[in-house]
């Protein structure tokens, strides 16, 4: 049994993706399959908060907890894990990041709050190639 369960994102006719904040694993699930056809582990430490796919590709971007950004890339066997931002690369205290968009290949937009300062939020933007 997986429990909580984190966002939901289609790789494309008959692929999604799907997190667990408990397991700290990304799914990779077959719809018409109904089965998990791969898996990732981000190890542990990590609590997932959102993810989504990079556009036009295999991979999956996952925000956690503790303002880490990690690309997973399905297209590989098996997947590889590669955490691409942490909160060393954003100015002041590590936030909590708790949304993640794509832009494409090369970037992302991510969106926290400072840890015990909920109302200190922004959005953020990452560059994958140089993160």
């Amino acid at each position: 049994m997986v429990a909580g369960l984190k966002g939901v994102a289609f790789l494309d006719d008959d692929e999604m993706v799907t997190s667990s904040s408990t397991e700290n694993e990304v799914y990779l699930i077959s719809k018409g399959g109904r089965k998990i056809v791969g898996k990732a582990s981000l190890g542990k430490g990590k609590r997932i908060e959102s993810l989504c796919v990079v556009p036009g590709t295999k991979r999956v971007l996952v925000a956690d907890g503790d303002g880490t950004v990690c690309d997973v890339d399905f297209a590989k066997d098996p997947p590889t894990v590669n955490c691409v931002a942490t909160s060393e690369h954003f100015e002041g205290p590590p936030p909590r990041l708790t949304s993640v968009a794509a832009w494409d290949e090369s970037s992302c937009f991510v969106a926290g709050a400072i840890k015990d300062e909920k109302y200190k939020c922004s959005v953020r933007h990452v560059d994958l190639k140089s993160a």
